[in-house]
């Protein structure tokens, strides 16, 4: 009788530990860091190194959830204000090792995280490479909680800067916060799919997911691969081979395609930041880089934010794919001049 019990409760004991252990790990491995430089664990490669005096982090969203958090405060006496980068699907902090740089040495803070699902944060499959999301409004919570624990308290202005998925989302956070930041920076925004309708997308979707298959890979997706092509992204072969050594280093970054529900949650998400009553919701300046050679969302779209809302800014770059932020020098160095100037006014 005594024996079995206590092997119950020693399988109790077990079950709680590994709980808190995949609770605590993000957090557990910056406590436990002994390395030289404070809370060293941002991935670097040869070729690609993060800038220095960054301050890495782990916040808790919600039980079981954690965001990994990188903050970096400008050196320049001429400060301009605190930039919170919102990333697009797949990606993750190091990705924007060269653009922080830049930024810093404008005079900006950075703050920047990896959403739910991806990069190191908490991923939500136990396939982890599926890109996948029940709803957006769950991304926007995750906005919310790096806005309060590590953003609010950086010094004024704050301004926003998303890219992709994450210029979509910073379009929904301006929707629902219209007076928190003083300027805000669309890259490619994600509206809309490139060739896919976000009406055709959505109906896709539900009926993938009536067949049980809402956590499957698209039509035509997979899992990660390593290689990957340039052509989507960027005409700087030079830069895109630099961001990707980093996944010989850290495997996990690594991300597959999108799932049939984070499809229906995207569709749900841009249909309704489109709506002419949530896009009049805006009262923060807006700039909209759109990539005019954007093979991932549709730039088309785009013209029609500054039309139902004149305090949009929509600048087409012809030419440009759909990371301006690690095109060519001609684009790259436009956007950043722009953005500078859009941000300092």
């Amino acid at each position: 009788m005594y024996t079995s019990f206590g092997i119950v409760l020693l399988l109790f004991a077990g079950i709680i530990a590994i709980n808190f252990s995949r609770r605590s790990s993000l957090k557990q491995a910056l406590r436990l860091d002994t390395t030289p430089e404070y809370k060293k664990r941002l991935v670097e490669s040869d070729s690609y190194k993060a800038p220095p005096g960054y301050i890495l982090d782990a916040i808790t969203v919600e039980k079981d959830l954690e965001l990994r958090t990188a903050t970096w405060i400008t050196p320049k006496k001429e400060f301009k204000g605190s930039i919170l980068i919102l990333t697009g699907r797949g990606e993750f902090i190091e990705k924007y090792y060269e653009t922080i740089r830049d930024l810093l040495e404008l005079g900006y803070n950075i703050v920047i995280f990896d959403w739910r699902g991806q990069g190191l944060s908490s991923r939500l499959l136990v396939n982890k490479e599926k890109g996948f999301v029940v709803n957006f409004d769950h991304f926007l919570e995750d906005a919310q909680a790096v806005y309060t624990q590590k953003m609010a308290d950086l010094p004024h202005p704050h301004h926003l800067l998303g890219h992709s998925m994450g210029g979509h989302l910073a379009l929904r956070e301006l929707q629902d916060h219209p007076y928190r930041y003083h300027r805000a920076v669309l890259c490619a925004p994600m509206q809309s799919i490139a060739g896919l309708p976000s009406g055709i997308l959505g109906k896709l979707a539900l009926f993938f997911k009536a067949l049980g298959l809402s956590q499957a890979y698209v039509l035509g997706g997979g899992a990660g691969n390593k290689e990957k092509k340039v052509d989507k992204y960027t005409s700087d072969i030079k830069r895109f081979k630099k961001w990707t050594s980093i996944f010989k280093k850290e495997p996990r970054l690594l991300m597959g395609s999108a799932t049939w529900q984070w499809s229906k949650a995207a569709t749900v998400s841009m249909e309704y930041s489109m709506l002419p009553q949530q896009l009049l919701k805006i009262k923060t300046p807006v700039y909209v880089a759109s990539a005019k050679a954007d093979t991932i969302v549709d730039g088309k779209v785009h013209d029609k934010l500054d039309d139902i809302n004149p305090i949009i800014r929509v600048e087409p770059y012809p030419g440009a794919k759909h990371e301006i932020y690690t095109e060519i020098d001609e684009y790259r160095n436009r956007f950043l001049s722009e953005v500078d100037a859009f941000l300092s006014s």
